[in-house]
């Protein structure tokens, strides 16, 4: 079966099964099998129908997270943020939310909102200790952004977790040489 075929077919079940939990999940296949065939507008209408007009149900937080996916590819920032902090205030306790979180900080950092970043990513990290992947990333972008705000001692602080915590870290050289420009700068101001 193909993604078009698997669309109707979910449909079909949707409009037969909503309100029972079948039809919920059909309905949100058919909104994945309309992404897979590059169908965006109409998956994204799938998602706003199931997060916005079908009530409480268990495929909420799912569809949110991809409308959340969709406006920051459409770089609708302002509007992922805001979907952002309704995920947060409804679904925190979802497994999702730590991508969410994630997704959002890459936002910010591709908007140069260093301040945000270095407050999400700390928060992140205070949340999230050692229990999810990606920490080296949000390491380096609490560290960098701490760079970019002039926040030397968090910055440095971040920075040697990543360099002693995660030693094959891809961003390795980057906090390398942004130690040396902090050693620098430290050294200037004591001259």
């Amino acid at each position: 079966m193909d993604y078009r075929q698997a669309a109707v077919k979910f449909t079909e079940v949707f409009n037969n099964y909503y309100p029972s939990a079948v039809g919920m999940k059909a309905l949100f296949q058919a909104a994945k099998s309309y992404q897979n065939l590059g169908n965006n507008t109409k998956a994204q209408s799938m998602y706003e129908r199931i997060y916005r007009q079908l009530g409480e149900n268990e495929f909420q937080s799912q569809a949110l997270y991809e409308l959340i996916r969709f406006s920051l590819s459409e770089k609708k920032f302002e509007q992922a943020n805001a979907m952002v902090n309704d995920f947060g205030r409804r679904f925190s306790a979802s497994p999702l939310y730590a991508s969410v979180l994630l997704l959002q900080m890459e936002s910010f950092l591709a908007q140069q909102r260093y301040s945000e970043v270095q407050s999400a990513a700390l928060n992140y990290l205070q949340k999230y200790g050692e229990h999810k992947e990606q920490l080296d990333d949000v390491h380096y972008w609490a560290g960098y952004s701490a760079f970019q705000n002039k926040d030397d001692e968090t910055a440095l602080q971040q920075f040697n977790v990543l360099l002693t915590d995660y030693p094959q870290t891809r961003f390795k050289e980057n906090v390398l040489l942004a130690e040396i420009a902090l050693e620098e700068a430290q050294n200037a101001k004591s001259v």
